[in-house]
């Protein structure tokens, strides 16, 4: 599972596959977020202390793609 921390504050669980540091697939009913709240540099948080800040690059049906920047341990 992961947090998405939207600029607004707000936080969705979404299940995360991340195949590899930089990029991956959130697998989600994308509807739950507004557009607005899917744009820009959003923050990732994984339940093993991972965080990264990502950008959306594509939205799904049933997932949002995304690519990372940077990965920190906490």
């Amino acid at each position: 599972m992961a947090r998405l921390i939207t600029k607004t504050g707000q936080r969705a669980e979404m299940v995360c596959d991340m195949s590899t540091e930089r990029s991956g697939k959130l697998i989600c009913d994308p509807s739950i977020l507004i557009l607005a709240d899917l744009q820009g540099d959003l923050m990732l948080e994984t339940d093993d202390g991972g965080r990264c800040h990502i950008r959306i690059t594509s939205i799904g049906a049933d997932h949002l793609t995304f690519a990372g920047r940077v990965i920190e341990r906490v």
